[in-house]
């Protein structure tokens, strides 16, 4: 064989396997490469373009659980919520050992009123990582929604303790600040409700500060998040019951907000019956609609309470 037929063999040879080289390096590294675009595009909020790259990765790597994660938040995002489940429940198969992941699960769940389902994750969750507070308060609340009432206030006493260092100080500060700064102070209770989702007083305080700057859709709403996670609280019945009745508010006709006002006061006396307050101010909106048999009959209680009392 001559030089040159060698030559070109070689050639050939070296070409062949260079190729299979590189095709062996685009299966296995392919992955990281749209992984690593589709963690930029997402960092840049180009969610179509990064969930093109995180399945083309996810498709090269069926096991990328982050893959799986960042497209079941795009999903998520885009409101596709049934697609983010898929997704959560395809990287919770490959690792089961994410707390974070089994709590966005829950959420997603809970929305669509799977309860069991929901208390499930969020339960592993918390077992994988008990000192989430954010876990807490989901099974505080998802606790309440299905009645059990003691074991929802054992998490929102959890959450309240492990939270309460961070968030102490904040509120401090905002009482300080309250009267004067409504609006700081405000910004100060928002921050210690993310550190510590079960800090009763902080909710208050933020409705207390959006009454003063007349946002009570807002005040509202602080004391609506807080009942869900602690509806044992009559302060918060009392003061829902006092805003809905005495303001004007927004989103819907003075009935209904009326009516919200009467199931407060009601849910109140419940919890403290023998606070003769309570009568006299749902009596006085009994009186307001024309009821005057129930108007009296309230008033009636209150009077006897407050004679009991002295």
């Amino acid at each position: 064989m001559s030089i040159i037929k060698i030559s070109i063999f070689l050639i050939f040879l070296s070409c062949m396997f260079a190729g299979m080289v590189h095709a062996q390096s685009t299966h296995l590294e392919g992955w990281e490469y749209f992984y690593k675009r589709g963690t930029i595009q997402y960092r840049e909020r180009l969610y179509k373009d990064a969930a093109d790259s995180m399945i083309k990765a996810l498709r090269r790597k069926g096991d990328l659980y982050q893959a799986a994660n960042v497209l079941a938040e795009i999903k998520f995002i885009q409101r596709d919520r049934y697609a983010a489940i898929e997704y959560y429940e395809l990287s919770l198969s490959v690792n089961d050992s994410q707390p974070g992941v089994h709590n966005s699960l829950g959420e997603l769940l809970e929305y669509f009123a799977q309860y069991d389902r929901a208390i499930e994750h969020y339960t592993r969750g918390h077992a994988l990582d008990p000192e989430d507070t954010r876990i807490m308060i989901n099974l505080a609340r998802i606790l309440v929604k299905t009645g059990r009432l003691d074991e929802s206030l054992k998490y929102y006493n959890m959450c309240r303790e492990k939270g309460m260092p961070r968030s102490r100080l904040l509120t401090e500060e905002a009482e300080r600040i309250r009267r004067t700064d409504p609006a700081g102070a405000a910004a100060l209770y928002r921050n210690a409700i993310s550190f510590n989702p079960a800090h009763t007083e902080a909710y208050i305080g933020l409705a207390d500060c959006y009454r003063q700057t007349g946002e009570n859709e807002k005040a509202a709403a602080a004391l609506e998040d807080l009942k869900k996670v602690n509806p044992r609280h009559a302060v918060i019945y009392i003061q829902l019951g006092n805003i809905y009745y005495n303001n004007r508010l927004k989103g819907n006709t003075r009935k209904y907000y009326i009516n919200l006002a009467i199931k407060n006061y009601e849910e109140a006396i419940k919890l403290q019956p023998g606070n003769p307050d309570l009568y006299f101010e749902l009596a006085a909106i009994m009186e307001a609609l024309g009821e005057r048999d129930r108007a009296d009959r309230l008033l009636e209680t209150a009077d006897r309470l407050t004679r009991e009392g002295k």
